[in-house]
């Protein structure tokens, strides 16, 4: 193969590669046949793997048809969430399937540290989620799940398994988290209660204090009253000055329209602002009627009732809030919730995905590879050596002749 009359000196390496490859075509087959007979050897011989798919949808967010959302759609607003996770998403499923507790009880069910002779159960975790694997699909919103095995039914049972325990693992974590949530509730609906109770107090005491019945009724009424008293006061002072003209001031019928002036006065200015209402000499003090609030201290009254009403609405919410996300919470915490949905259980698979038919072109070709450059390369190691001799025989050859050339 490396002998030197076949390759007298590679001049032109393509050429002198061909001619080489046409000269030594025997032992390029001879490798290609023996590397196809590798390869049919190891594909008949090697274990044969199968691989189960499991797929998975999350589901809807369980608010959505909780009993608690129909029992509180009455009110205003809807501000329950969904369950403990959120709406559950792929990536949380793919989380959940690969942990630790998920992984333990699958490797202890299968008893899979003695089948796959790992020792210890951190190895026995890689080589799962070696054979295992899942595959998140955003756009469609579902995770597929993969395990293969040499038995079939084996790797069917691993991922349909995966299925079960993930879901039990979900369930458990949801039921906590409700039950968190509904303790952190309770407190917050009694502290709210409290202060919705403390609003309302304040708001009687108010009205209490005040007389205040419907303060936008009363100050109308008060506006009306005001009006009457000042109509039939502007008549009083026009008899009096009509009375005037002909009778003397000591007179009964002038002294009592003095006296009715005075107390019309007084009541208006009473319904005005009771601060200023000041009793008369020989009169007693009036005050107006006890239910009409005075003119001037309505916009006070107003503004104050206004922020004493939006303060207990505003606990009230609050407290209507708290109360049906409670509500739910309790509700979820007692139901059974659910986070995925398994679409398609593993079914027994029957097509094997390793070792496949394109073992035995690609032994083929490794063998004709090699073959080609077992042919190749001691010719060209042999080439080199020889232009090295070729070159140092000139060099020895230059220098003894070179003394004698200078003589």
């Amino acid at each position: 193969m490396s002998d030197p009359e076949l390759i007298p000196a590679m001049k032109h390496p393509a050429a002198d590669v061909l001619r080489l490859l046409r000269l030594r075509w025997w032992v390029v087959a001879l490798l290609g046949l023996a590397g196809s007979a590798a390869a049919v050897v190891y594909y008949v011989c090697m274990p044969q793997w199968y691989e189960a798919e499991l797929l998975i949808i999350p589901s809807r967010n369980p608010a959505e048809s909780s009993p608690a959302r129909n029992l509180l759609s009455s009110l205003p607003f809807d501000l329950s969430s969904a369950s403990p996770f959120g709406q559950s998403d792929a990536e949380r499923i793919a989380v959940i399937l690969q942990s630790r507790s998920v992984t333990d009880e699958i490797i202890a069910k299968f008893d899979l540290v003695e089948r796959y002779s790992a020792g210890h159960i951190e190895r026995a975790r890689k080589a799962v989620w070696a054979h295992c694997a899942t595959t998140v699909e955003k756009k469609p919103n579902v995770v597929r799940l993969t395990c293969e095995d040499s038995e079939p039914e084996l790797a069917r049972d691993i991922a349909n398994a995966f299925g079960k325990a993930s879901d039990a693992a979900f369930r458990r974590i949801a039921v906590s988290s409700a039950r968190e949530e509904r303790e952190f509730l309770e407190k917050r609906v009694a502290e709210a209660k409290h202060d919705l109770d403390e609003s309302s107090e304040v708001l009687r005491r108010f009205e209490e204090t005040h007389k205040v019945i419907d303060l936008p009724e009363q100050g109308k009424a008060v506006v009306s009253g005001m009006a009457a008293l000042e109509r039939d006061l502007i008549a009083k002072q026009l008899e009096l000055s009509y009375a005037r003209s002909f009778s003397a001031n000591d007179e009964a019928s002038v002294t009592q329209l003095r006296r009715q002036i005075d107390i019309l006065s007084a009541e208006l200015h009473a319904l005005e602002d009771k601060r200023r209402a000041e009793p008369k000499a020989g009169g007693s003090p009036r005050s107006g009627s006890e239910i009409f609030p005075p003119a001037m201290e309505l916009p006070a009254l107003r503004a104050e009732m206004e922020a004493l009403l939006r303060e207990h609405k505003i606990r009230e919410t609050i407290f209507l809030m708290l109360t049906q996300r409670y509500e739910a919470r309790k509700l979820d915490e007692a139901r059974d919730l659910s986070t995925f949905v398994v679409a398609d259980d593993a079914a027994l698979p029957t097509y094997r995905i390793r070792p496949t038919r394109r073992v035995i072109p690609v032994g083929m070709i490794a063998g004709l590879a090699l073959g080609i450059l077992l042919v190749i390369v001691p010719a060209w190691w042999k080439d080199l050596r020889r232009r090295a001799a070729l070159e140092g025989q000139s060099g020895r050859r230059a220098t003894s002749e070179g003394p004698s050339g200078a003589s």
